[in-house]
């Protein structure tokens, strides 16, 4: 009764964040540097604070995690899709940022084909997310799978432009009304 938990997009991913219930600043609680947390629960009869979520990433299929908050060190429970993902030749999505010509940080990921070598000339996928306020995740997506786009030898462009969300209110208002 202390403490808020929740998620939050923030470039990408999604991350636990705690509030204290009298105020003050959002901490971050998860530290992973990949992914997406989701459905997070707190069981009321756990010892302490225990966090149980799902987490994946694009490469990485959801599986339920355990993570206490003060040491974050988040515990795989399950192994339901690691085998049969270990088999695939999908790298982990590579992100850049770039500056527009207004001189606002622009982020992306890219999807490599699989056999990627630095070396070969690939042809380019840009993919373009509907509208504003929505955001490219690093996550398996059921509806543009950037793998599964990038299968045929594509290197796959996920650009997250003015409009997007996980940059902050301002960002994602920008594009109201352009």
């Amino acid at each position: 009764s202390r403490s808020l938990f929740f998620t939050a997009e923030e470039a990408g991913y999604i991350r636990i964040w705690t509030l204290p219930t009298s105020g003050g600043e959002p901490q971050l609680v998860s530290r992973k540097s990949t992914g997406v947390w989701q459905s997070i629960r707190i069981p009321a009869k756990a010892p302490g604070t225990q966090l149980f979520g799902l987490w994946e990433a694009a490469n990485r299929p959801g599986e339920v995690f355990r993570l206490d908050p003060s040491a974050n060190a988040p515990v795989r429970l399950t192994s339901f899709n690691a085998g049969a993902a270990a088999k695939l030749d999908w790298e982990p999505l590579r992100e850049f940022w770039f500056t527009n010509k207004l001189g606002r940080p622009i982020h992306s990921f890219l999807a490599l084909p699989p056999g990627f070598t630095e070396t070969a000339k690939y042809p380019l996928l840009v993919v373009i997310h509907g509208g504003h306020v929505g955001m490219w995740r690093d996550a398996i997506s059921r509806r543009w799978n950037y793998h599964l786009l990038a299968q045929p030898g594509y290197v796959v462009l996920l650009t997250d432009y003015v409009g997007s969300t996980g940059y902050g209110e301002k960002f994602t208002r920008d594009i109201l009304g352009d």
